[in-house]
């Protein structure tokens, strides 16, 4: 008699939702080379997938600049380079010494990406900050490339 009434149930979200596809198609892969060839060769990578998962970076273009945001979740802002040669930013991260007598056994955290930024940017004027985690940078435009609003005649 209670299955005929109509109840609200909670929204939860789906299983599917949380899943990562990445993963999971770094496990298929795993799957069928281990089913076909034995161990695959692909799965010393999913230790360096999960370690690395979940760093982003965002970038951002505006009329008068662009801004790159890096997630960078651990680091010191001493431990953190950032370069700007022509329109290539190059961003790098790493902490830790590795082993050795001093240190012991130490975890060793590096980060790089290399981004193509667009051209007309003034690197002059690049200002970057770290806060809570996230790296920004902020890369104004030259004068001569931001746009302007043209009025319509009729």
């Amino acid at each position: 008699m209670f299955g005929l009434i109509p109840w609200k149930r909670e929204h939860r979200p789906s299983v599917l939702s949380q899943v990562d596809p990445f993963r999971l198609i770094n496990e298929e892969f795993e799957n069928l080379f281990s089913k076909v060839f034995g161990p695959s060769p692909m799965a010393g990578l999913s230790g360096w997938w999960n370690s690395n998962r979940g760093w982003g970076v965002n970038v951002t273009e505006k009329d008068n600049e662009v801004i790159v945001r890096a997630e960078l979740p651990g680091f010191d802002a001493k431990e953190i380079d950032v370069n700007l040669t022509n329109n290539l930013l190059s961003i790098e991260a790493k902490q830790g010494q590795g082993e050795g007598p001093e240190q012991g056994n130490r975890e060793v955290r590096h980060f790089r990406r290399d981004l193509t930024l667009p051209s007309g940017l003034d690197g002059e004027k690049v200002e970057a900050s770290y806060r809570n985690g996230v790296l920004e940078i902020r890369v104004p435009r030259t004068p001569q490339t931001q746009g302007r609003k043209v009025e319509v005649k009729s």
